[in-house]
């Protein structure tokens, strides 16, 4: 509590930066060098929100992601 606001945000940014890198490790040694960057988002974004969302929601929410960036 002794840090500025703006201390206490930088290192909360810094903590969760730190996460999904650490996320990220872990994804790619789960699948393997041929994972492709689709597949480790993928798995990721289900780590980090699938507890909340439910594994089947989070994967709709991916898919629809996806859908989106192959749109444009």
């Amino acid at each position: 509590m002794a840090r500025t606001p703006a201390e206490r945000l930088a290192m909360a940014s810094e903590m969760s930066v730190a996460a999904r890198y650490l996320a990220e490790a872990g994804v790619r040694a789960e699948l393997g060098p041929e994972a492709t960057e689709s597949e480790v988002r993928r798995a990721v974004f289900v780590r980090f929100y699938g507890r909340e969302l439910g594994r089947e929601r989070a994967e709709r929410v991916v898919d629809a992601i996806e859908a989106r960036r192959r749109a444009e």
